[in-house]
């Protein structure tokens, strides 16, 4: 068995110091080994936790948020007692809720994304019936004041 041990005392300086840098040399190598398997797993983690904020959906009270956010938008467009509101009502929601689902890519207003809860309540903020339920509610309406009139 061979002895690897060096005895200090008997190197010269130019020795000690290639000794040294080989030991440095060493050690950065094994520093550099520990900084790129923490980047690794950093990577892995910033994947892992993009996946889980794009894809997991928004809890309980945000849910509500957003529907008492469309029952808002909806009344202010039937205005709440009107005609418009006692015949129209079921097709304004359904409507909110159709073109929420198309615009959000989600099959339930229950699964949006929380990356995307900002963007759902700016839609359901700035919802606006179509033309043609937008003409419907004004004929709704026009027909009580017209009748109201006669009277």
């Amino acid at each position: 068995m061979e002895n690897n041990l060096i005895n200090l005392e008997d190197c010269t300086s130019d020795e000690l110091q290639v000794l040294q840098e080989r030991i440095t040399a060493k050690r950065l190598g094994a520093i550099e080994n520990q900084v790129k398997e923490l980047t690794d797993g950093q990577c892995k983690l910033t994947v892992k936790l993009d996946k889980i904020t794009n894809e997991m959906t928004i809890d309980y009270s945000q849910q509500e948020e957003l529907r008492a956010l469309a029952n808002k938008v909806a009344v202010e467009a039937l205005e709440y007692g009107s005609p418009a509101y006692k015949e129209l009502s079921k097709k304004t929601f359904s409507t909110i809720w159709k073109e929420y689902k198309r615009v959000m890519e989600v099959n339930s207003y229950r699964n949006t994304a929380v990356a995307k809860f900002e963007k759902g309540k700016d839609f359901l903020k700035n919802w606006e019936p179509d033309r043609e339920l937008e003409l419907m509610i004004r004929g709704a309406n026009s027909q009580t004041n017209f009748i109201k009139k006669v009277m």
